[in-house]
């Protein structure tokens, strides 16, 4: 199943960009995909864009009318002059998909999900510094099922933000798991237990 999904995303690679899709990235992005396709989130927020690869390979087996919201800073764009988002919006265009160019970190809550639901799954991509990865995990819980927080296994100051959230809230409000991906980043998937 994968293999096409993987097949369509190189298609759409943005040309030039030097984060190239290896068979290291390969299985990087099928965990992203196995994810989604275990959650199966109709509703998903990401926070960290970039060119749009993780949120693709999250919509292609997500059920149908998936709502996708994007939060970037296009921080990227500016440091390596090339237009990530905009490569984004192109490629995600086929779904009902937006993209809000702000910093996260500037926000004092995430929007509820589309109708005013909880958003079945946040990514959680941004900002990797403790502080900016803290903040990102707590406006999502207020809003999310599901929060997925990539870099774990790779970012200290992102198991530091993962470990002080379950240490504020406790494991009896959220359940916690470590969702390796070939030793590329590694994933942390918080699910809210009860209602969120």
């Amino acid at each position: 199943m994968f293999a096409h999904v993987w097949q369509d995303l190189v298609a759409r690679w943005m040309p030039g960009d030097p984060f190239q899709p290896t068979d290291a990235i390969r299985v990087y992005y099928e965990t992203k995909f196995n994810i989604a396709r275990r959650l199966q989130p109709g509703r998903i927020l990401e926070i960290g864009v970039r060119a749009g690869y993780s949120a693709f390979v999250f919509m292609c087996d997500a059920p149908r009318g998936v709502r996708y919201l994007g939060i970037d800073n296009g921080l990227c764009d500016a440091e390596a002059r090339r237009d990530y988002l905009a490569h984004a919006e192109r490629m995600l265009q086929e779904y009902d998909a937006r993209i809000w160019r702000t910093n996260s970190f500037g926000l004092l809550a995430f929007p509820a999900g589309p109708d005013g639901d909880a958003w079945d799954l946040v990514h959680v991509d941004g900002d990797h510094s403790f502080d900016g990865c803290f903040h990102d995990i707590m406006c999502a819980a207020r809003v999310a099922r599901n929060i997925l927080v990539d870099d774990y296994e790779t970012g200290e100051e992102i198991r530091r933000a993962c470990a002080q959230f379950l240490q504020t809230f406790g494991r009896g409000t959220w359940s916690s798991e470590v969702i390796p991906d070939g030793g590329v980043a590694g994933n942390m998937l918080l699910t809210k237990i009860g209602k969120p």
